[in-house]
C-alpha cells in the first residue's frame, strides 16, 4: 500500500498558505467604500464656509471627510497647488449632523487660484478656490506650524510628532 502522508502534507501546506495569503490580502486591502473628501474651506473656528471668497493673508481651515481604517493610516495630508500644507490625524468628530470623520489643517492663502487637495491612503479629493487680494495695509496672519510634510519615505513621521522640534518623543 503506497504511503499517502507526504501528498496529504503538501495539500495541507498548500491550503494553509492559500488561507494565510487570502487573509493578508483581505486585511491589507482598503474597503471599497473608503473615500476622502470633499475638501472645504472654513473659517478657523470651524463654523462653516465663509460668506465670501477667501482673502489673502487670513487664517482658514481646510477640511476633508476621511476614512477611519484601523489597518492603514488615519492621516490625511493636505496640499495647496501641489505643495504640502500639513498632515492631520482623522479623529471622529460629533457635530450637529451626527458623527463625522474628518481632518483639518490651518491655511493662510496668498491671492490667486488655489487647487486644494486632500490625500489619504492613495485616494484624493480636490477643490479649486479663488483667493482675493487683501486690502492695502492689512497685516497678514502667519501660517501656523503643523505636523507632517517631511517624514520622507512611506512613513509620515511628522504626523506622529517625531520630527526634530516637535512635541513628540
Amino acid at each position: 500500500m503506497p504511503d499517502r502522508t507526504p501528498s496529504l502534507r503538501r495539500i495541507g501546506w498548500s491550503a494553509t498558505t492559500f488561507a494565510v495569503a487570502a487573509a493578508i490580502t483581505a486585511l491589507s486591502a482598503p474597503p471599497a467604500f473608503a473615500t476622502v473628501g470633499p475638501v472645504d474651506v472654513e473659517d478657523p473656528a470651524g463654523y462653516g464656509t465663509p460668506d465670501s471668497a477667501p482673502v489673502a493673508g487670513q487664517l482658514y481651515r481646510v477640511t476633508a471627510d476621511a476614512d477611519i481604517n484601523l489597518i492603514t493610516s488615519g492621516t490625511v495630508t493636505f496640499y495647496d497647488n501641489g505643495q504640502c500644507i500639513a498632515s492631520a490625524p482623522e479623529p471622529p468628530t460629533v457635530g450637529h449632523t451626527g458623527i463625522r470623520n474628518f481632518s483639518f489643517v490651518y491655511w493662510v492663502p496668498t491671492a490667486g487660484t488655489h487647487t486644494l487637495t486632500a490625500a489619504q491612503n492613495g485616494r484624493t479629493a480636490t477643490t479649486t478656490v479663488t483667493v482675493t487680494a487683501a486690502s492695502a495695509g492689512s497685516t497678514p496672519a502667519q501660517q501656523p506650524k503643523q505636523p507632517g510634510c517631511g517624514g520622507g519615505g512611506s512613513l509620515d513621521l511628522g504626523s506622529v510628532n517625531l520630527l526634530p522640534g516637535s512635541s513628540g518623543l
